[in-house]
């Protein structure tokens, strides 16, 4: 029997072709198995693999849904037009503008600002760290601010609740320094991932085109590997096989359902009824005026106002405005399908007129207005952890690696999460956290981290302020001791 080749043996064709399968994005989940039958309790039946089947939906129909001006409300035969009598049986369709709502894009928006509206929350998990530990602790937390690696984070996050799927590629510039690189179909590039048995980034394709051509970047544990298929061609060809200079796959992958796919349906069910709600009121959205009499068909006109004169002797002659009936159930409807979207997209859209109170709000008041986005935002935190671990553990292993210090950093054990924001006083933050401290219930360290007014090296600025403060104590106490001194001898 003939052995298995080796990837280095096999075609380019045939490698390409395993790294550009994908699992797909569904809705519309439906089992195999009709459920139903009676057994009776403590029989078992036997097991089977899960027989679910649902409706693939591309990511260029995401990009769609988050376009407003790609909606299906602009091409709906459905929404009713109004008709002017131009003349005798000539009837003209007066254009109307369609309008789409552009509920996705703020969902994925607010979404975005409650997860990553803090700065990457670090913590330094060794027992007993030395000097010159804290010292690099330090130093990375400053320069993952100053390489933006935070704004690389968020982008991710606003990508992936866009289109399904988004990734990091960390990289060495042109002077040997780490940086992230954002890719997602948001951008142009098809994401592909590929997980051993124990779901562990394995290889993971980014494919792309370049003018003509198409490019697949494959990146495993050691090398990042190019294939290019030209225009015209069938096979693919590789042109480049570097070493990354990482010990693991050099990406942070993440993947998950589109901010408002809970709620498409009912998006696109509001955006019907208010346009259809647009097209009444323009209809008949005005009052008119009735006149009952003999109205002179002469009219008159005064300083820019047009004079009706009634004729007639008649004592029932009348005029008056008649207001159109209010469409109390069409606006209650809109009302509720706005609601709903907030309910299953755990999204909370606050105007000036839904605030009715003065002064500073509490953070209980402004939590509960907040709930349902503020849970949604822990849930999210907490699912992005294996994404936070990769970006801080790649970007440590490579800042270590820029700056010669691997055995150092390695040391380390750096936790990194992310940080729920919620609409808050600071003021309120800052009282709780110096009434803690007051009362010995946390640390120095604690306060300095949890502070919204902290910065990455305000443990050092602490210290070197306190150093600074003690000088002119210890040169008193050192003149005093010395005048002392000489008055002694002198008696």
């Amino acid at each position: 029997m003939e052995e298995q080749k080796t990837n280095n043996e096999l075609s380019p064709t045939i490698i390409v072709d395993e790294i550009l399968r994908k699992e797909p994005f569904i809705r519309e989940v439906k089992s195999g198995i009709i459920s139903g039958g009676s057994i009776s309790l403590g029989d078992t039946i036997k097991a089977d693999v899960p027989n679910i089947t649902g409706t693939c939906i591309s990511q260029e129909q995401y990009l769609m849904e988050l376009n407003p001006d790609s909606h299906d409300i602009h091409h709906d035969e459905n929404v009713p037009s109004i008709v002017a009598k131009i003349g005798k049986d000539n009837y003209k369709e007066i254009k109307d503008v369609r309008i789409a709502l552009a509920y996705q894009k703020k969902i994925v928006e607010k979404q975005t600002l409650y997860v990553c509206g803090r700065d990457t929350k670090f913590t330094l998990c060794n027992p007993s760290p030395d000097k010159e530990m804290k010292k690099d602790y330090v130093d990375i937390k400053t320069t993952w601010k100053n390489r933006n690696y935070d704004v690389a984070r968020t982008q991710c996050i606003m990508n992936q609740k866009s289109v399904g799927d988004a990734a990091v590629i960390h990289y060495y510039d042109k002077s040997g320094k780490i940086r992230p690189k954002n890719v997602s179909f948001m951008n142009g590039y098809t994401l592909l991932p590929h997980y051993d048995r124990y779901d562990n980034l394995d290889v993971f394709g980014v494919l792309y085109s370049k003018g003509n051509n198409r490019i697949l970047d494959v990146y495993d544990s050691l090398y990042m590997t190019s294939y290019k298929l030209e225009a015209n061609d069938k096979e693919w060809v590789q042109t480049e096989k570097l070493v990354h200079g990482f010990i693991e796959v050099p990406v942070s992958y993440i993947r998950g359902e589109v901010a408002w796919d809970n709620a498409q349906s009912t998006i696109e069910a509001l955006e019907i009824i208010y346009n259809i709600y647009s097209v009444i009121m323009k209809r008949h959205g005005w009052g008119m005026l009735y006149i009952k009499g003999n109205v002179d068909t002469k009219m008159k006109k005064i300083a820019g106002s047009v004079i009706l004169q009634d004729n007639s002797d008649n004592p029932n002659s009348t005029a008056e405005y008649k207001a159109p009936p209010t469409p109390t159930g069409m606006e209650n409807l809109l009302a509720d399908l706005r609601k709903q979207i907030q309910i299953m997209t755990g999204t909370i859209f606050l105007t000036p007129e839904d605030v009715r109170m003065s002064g500073d709000i509490s953070g209980a008041a402004i939590k509960m207005m907040n709930s349902s986005a503020y849970e949604k935002a822990m849930l999210d935190a907490k699912l992005y952890d294996t994404f936070m671990d990769s970006m801080v553990r790649l970007f440590v292993f490579g800042y270590s690696n820029e700056i010669k210090k691997i055995a150092q950093f390695s040391r380390m054990n750096i936790r990194a999460e992310l940080e729920v924001w919620i609409p808050q006083s600071d003021t309120e933050i800052v009282t709780n956290l110096v009434q803690l401290k007051g009362s010995g219930l946390i640390s120095v360290e604690t306060g300095v981290g949890v502070s919204p007014y902290s910065t990455p090296d305000e443990e050092i600025r602490i210290k070197a302020e306190a150093d600074s403060d003690k000088l002119p104590n210890d040169n008193v106490n050192v003149n005093s001791n010395q005048s002392i001194n000489n008055n002694v001898n002198q008696e």
